[in-house]
């Protein structure tokens, strides 16, 4: 029979009818005593491996839940002590800002009336203004012809707006924009350090939990956090943040961090967004300083306590590389500590060994350094871990060339 193949090519089955259209079965010819015995013993040999491979395959999926289980019982168990998290991805309450005027008429009090997913910024969740020649961008344009030149005619229509200077996004939006969500905190939180997490925002962000004011954040570089500890007791609460991507410092217009040339002036919050819980002694800071010429390294601790006593722990510092085809892992140090203050800053020389792996363009080895924290008093008992990556490399000049632990190297700018 002819079948068409992917292609819509004809092709036609051996075996089979070759009439088209016809409803007429292939005719076989009566198999003979020696052919049926022989299939009736292939059809025996196929059903016993298929048995054998069901059994198989069922101890292996025993056997894969079992371990399973066990790991998540095992994680329980690690992370009682571990912080705990609440993630805030999802759906969120929203409202734009054009006029300014949240603040003023205290937005924060009340339930937004639209909807956005986070992370994400307004213009990939179809907010903000239609493209036009009046659109306010962040970004010089340099080249007027676009307004002038004819070719360049049917890009200035309506609704077929074509920006050349850069890539033309679906809205465009440049204020205050209000996120909100109401989260429940558990009842094990209370007492505890619980910190608003936001990862990539852009740019400036105010928040509020409920109607109480908790501060502002403006970093582009790294995460910006909020403390909220004496506000979120357990149970339900309202938290609100603002964001506004209008130019808070004057980096020039045509700063590739803020500016259109580079997509980069959207509103929103596009990282990891979570509420974080840990005891009132926590590392709150780890920062690791590489010496390859002693094959070690600086690490510096900073130890909070929230509490109003001295606390007396143990610090265990240990690193293994993660990235390599052999790897290293480094002897674990061991010190004990006294945080007296609201914040101890703790400076410890860690010695990689001999088989230390450096860092470079070629064989860029890293390691995760981690930190834990143990103290403990007749009440109460304190555990914080926190883990860091760094690579084991040293940049320096030679003339007017810059090295990677003593080799020239050449860094090539747009």
């Amino acid at each position: 029979m002819l079948y068409e193949d992917l292609k819509g090519k004809k092709v036609l089955v051996p075996g089979a009818d070759s009439t088209i259209g016809s409803a007429k079965a292939c005719v076989r010819e009566p198999e003979s005593p020696r052919t049926k015995t022989r299939s009736i013993k292939v059809k025996r040999k196929f059903i016993t491996q298929s048995i054998m491979i069901a059994v198989c395959i069922g101890i292996v999926v025993c056997a894969c839940c079992t371990t399973v289980e066990d790991s998540k019982n095992a994680k329980a168990k690690a992370s009682d002590h571990s912080r705990k998290i609440i993630p805030l991805a999802g759906q969120w309450l929203f409202k734009l800002d054009h006029a300014n005027a949240g603040e003023k008429e205290k937005w924060y009090s009340s339930k937004l009336p639209d909807q956005i997913n986070l992370p994400g910024s307004t213009v990939e969740n179809g907010f903000g203004d239609d493209i036009s020649l009046d659109t306010k961008w962040t970004g010089s344009i340099i080249d007027k012809s676009f307004f002038t030149d004819a070719k360049y005619e049917k890009y200035r229509q309506p609704g077929s707006i074509k920006i050349p200077f850069w890539l033309t996004p679906v809205k465009h939006y440049k204020g205050p924009a209000w996120y909100q969500k109401q989260v429940d905190i558990p009842f094990d939180w209370a007492g505890k350090t619980i910190t608003l997490f936001l990862e990539r925002c852009h740019w400036e962000t105010k928040v509020w939990v409920d109607d109480i004011a908790v501060g502002s954040q403006d970093s582009l570089c790294t995460p910006q956090l909020h403390d909220l500890s004496s506000l979120m007791t357990p149970g339900q609460h309202l938290v609100t943040i603002r964001v506004d991507n209008s130019m808070k410092y004057n980096v020039g217009p045509n700063a590739h961090s803020i500016s259109d040339h580079t997509q980069s002036n959207w509103n929103g919050i596009i990282g990891r967004i979570e509420l974080q819980a840990a005891d009132r002694l926590r590392i709150s800071n780890v920062q690791v300083y590489p010496n390859i010429s002693n094959k070690s390294a600086k690490v510096i601790v900073i130890i909070s306590n929230s509490g109003n006593q001295n606390l007396k722990g143990t610090l265990n510092i240990r690193a293994e590389s993660f990235n390599t085809l052999q790897s290293h892992s480094v002897q674990k140090k061991s010190l004990e500590f006294t945080a007296s203050k609201s914040e101890t800053i703790l400076e410890v020389n860690y010695a990689m060994g001999d088989n230390v792996q450096l860092w470079d363009e070629f064989s860029p080895a890293l390691y995760k350094l981690t930190v834990s924290l143990a103290a403990k008093t007749a009440t109460d008992t304190f555990q914080d871990e926190k883990t860091v990556t760094f690579g084991m490399r040293q940049i320096g000049t030679k003339g007017t060339q810059f090295t990677i632990n003593g080799r020239l190297t050449f860094l090539r700018g747009s």
